[in-house]
């Protein structure tokens, strides 16, 4: 009797504690994994090409970004040490945007007050045959204004889409940072959804 008098359980209470904190992050996991915050968010986390998964991140935008300013610049033709390397992220980028708009158009489907259109939706969704001729082209100069005027209205609609895309996501990383931090909160984001 006296044996069992002197044991400590301390230890075996802070195991029993860490088993339990365990449980309770797994199940708090679990319920934010089945809110609809959580649904839409990993929908439309990301991007797929060729069926391969490309997260729409902030390095997205500055992509589109660098595909603007190389439309409207002239100069980046002449950069013959850095060719090769322009030509792949000119053909990685330009494989990316169509699926970038779709997912753009997935989302906004049933709110027509989101939604912003660019008319034709042919010269979007057929963005690398409208690009091709900047595609390895030393004298841009042989093009005409308004058709490089199109190509930067095109793509400054890309770059809108992309930031549209990136700011729902972070504002549905942001609800799901919340949850985890405070798990009373799940049952409103299950209600309010």
């Amino acid at each position: 009797m006296d044996l069992l008098h002197n044991i400590d359980y301390s230890e075996f209470q802070d195991q029993m504690m860490d088993e339990i904190n365990i449980m309770m992050g797994q199940m708090v996991q679990t319920q934010i994994e089945c809110s609809p915050t959580y649904q839409r968010y990993k929908e439309f986390e990301y991007v797929y090409v060729n069926d391969r998964p490309l997260k729409v991140t902030d390095k997205m935008i500055h992509e589109i970004k660098w595909l603007l300013h190389y439309v409207k610049e002239t100069h980046l033709y002449l950069y013959e040490d850095y060719r090769e390397d322009m030509l792949e992220k000119f053909d990685r980028i330009t494989d990316y945007l169509p699926h970038l708009f779709d997912l753009y158009d997935r989302y906004t489907k049933d709110d027509e007050d989101a939604r912003h259109f660019f008319e034709p939706v042919s010269s979007i969704r057929d963005i690398k045959r409208l690009l091709y001729p900047f595609r390895d082209c030393v004298n841009r100069e042989q093009f005409s204004n308004s058709f490089v005027d199109h190509c930067i209205v095109v793509l400054e609609f890309y770059k809108f889409t992309a930031n549209f895309m990136r700011c729902r996501l972070e504002e549905y990383e942001f609800d799901i940072e919340f949850m985890k931090k405070n798990p009373e909160s799940i049952q409103d984001y299950l209600l309010t959804s």
